[in-house]
């Protein structure tokens, strides 16, 4: 008798020890193709897309150590990372990060709303479909594009990353990676480019001026610069003619997906 009143307590002071953390939330989306199309049966973690292209993945508790936990003063991380394949489109990671998020309540749920799949052997996307942001390195021979709701639709590892290729061409202050990209004296430039379905551009330039921390130039005024141009595409390569050294020449596009584009300048008459 004695011994089964020994587990109750040790038991219970198991369970009075310990504090419910959050693994993941209840993550819920759509999967798409380019066009907006429902992918049916497409592998998301555990679980499959139904004939919407709409999938769930049930939340994921576990349990830590209360003192423990009370040490770190804080709540832990919380990472994701979800594969999403299927066959004849190329696969792609989920990716979500919450410094705290390990502290999320039962029931937490994240809605990754739509996600684009690239479909094996897609050629470049219509730039027509989309208005972009962009940014380019020093030498100007390379042209990183994303598009203008990027920061709403990145859900995935890869756009994340190319998020900071593209950054460190656009601001010299909050950029994580080399400083002065953009010049003496400009802390952030940023392009806007709208791709005609008639083959023309509307481009806007802002260059804002500052110090090396990052303030605002009091001396300067910020410029922007609007312009025309053309553009029209041949497989993988796209021609633009505007003022604007950025965006003048013949590229090929070396990385697309949905959300970002790269391009680098062709070097072959």
């Amino acid at each position: 008798m004695k011994s089964i009143k020994t587990i109750l307590i040790l038991n219970c002071l198991f369970f009075v020890s310990c504090i419910s953390r959050l693994g993941r939330p209840i993550l819920n989306g759509v999967i798409t193709d380019f066009n907006g199309n429902p992918i049916k049966d497409c592998s998301v973690g555990e679980t499959s897309t139904d004939e919407n292209g709409e999938f769930t993945l049930p939340e994921i508790r576990y349990n830590k150590f209360l003192l423990t936990e009370i040490f770190q003063m804080e709540a832990p991380p919380l990472f994701i990372s979800e594969t999403i394949v299927k066959e004849n489109y190329e696969p792609k990671k989920i990716y979500a990060f919450s410094t705290f998020g390990g502290g999320g309540r039962k029931g937490s749920k994240w809605n990754l709303d739509t996600i684009h799949l690239k479909k094996v052997n897609t050629e470049v996307l219509e730039l027509r479909k989309s208005n972009w942001r962009v940014s380019a390195n020093k030498s100007m021979d390379s042209i990183y594009f994303i598009r203008s709701n990027f920061m709403d639709i990145c859900r995935t590892s890869k756009c994340q990353s190319f998020y900071y290729d593209y950054n460190q061409y656009a601001d010299n202050y909050l950029s994580t990676r080399k400083k002065g990209n953009l010049g003496e004296n400009i802390i952030r430039k940023f392009i806007n480019v709208d791709f005609k379905p008639d083959k023309h551009l509307s481009i806007e330039k802002i260059i804002q001026y500052g110090d090396k921390n990052g303030n605002r130039s009091s001396n300067k005024i910020n410029d922007t610069i609007v312009t025309n141009g053309v553009w029209n595409t041949e497989k993988d390569k796209v021609s633009i003619e505007s003022n604007f050294n950025e965006l003048n020449g013949i590229y090929k596009v070396t990385e697309f997906d949905y959300e970002y584009m790269l391009m680098v300048k062709d070097t072959i008459p």
